[in-house]
């Protein structure tokens, strides 16, 4: 029987803007917080369905930014939690990019597949 051919890995940034303009009021009434935080779940349940339905192993890791980046732990999709986001401070939006595209490690997954990675920027876009 021939093997089957390696799934590889996926690795998911989630750049999230936590500066205080995040808490004006803005979006569909509420801050700005609360809609991406709404859409960050979905984003982050999406991920975990499709891991889930590909079995593709898939890590995600959360990298909050305002005047500094403050970047999590790589945890796996079934086991991942969105932490409460607290807003303040200003956006240091560049460095945050730069971590998350930066600071990812191995180049091969475990099963030597190729290692597909995701950076997603939540923003309101004032540097």
């Amino acid at each position: 029987a021939t093997p089957a051919a390696p799934l590889g890995e996926n690795q998911v940034s989630l750049v999230v803007d936590t500066s205080g303009s995040m808490s004006f009021q803005r979006g569909y009434g509420g801050p700005m917080r609360d809609d991406a935080v709404a859409a960050l779940n979905s984003i982050v349940n999406e991920i975990k369905n499709r891991a889930k339905s590909t079995g593709i192993p898939t890590t995600i890791r959360l990298l909050k930014f305002n005047n500094n980046v403050t970047a999590g732990k790589f945890a796996s999709a079934d086991s991942f939690a969105l932490p409460q986001i607290a807003c303040a401070g200003g956006t240091a939006l560049r460095d945050a990019i730069s971590d998350g595209i930066g600071n990812y490690g191995v180049l091969k997954a475990a099963d030597g597949g190729p290692v597909t990675r995701l950076v997603m920027v939540l923003t309101d876009g004032e540097e």
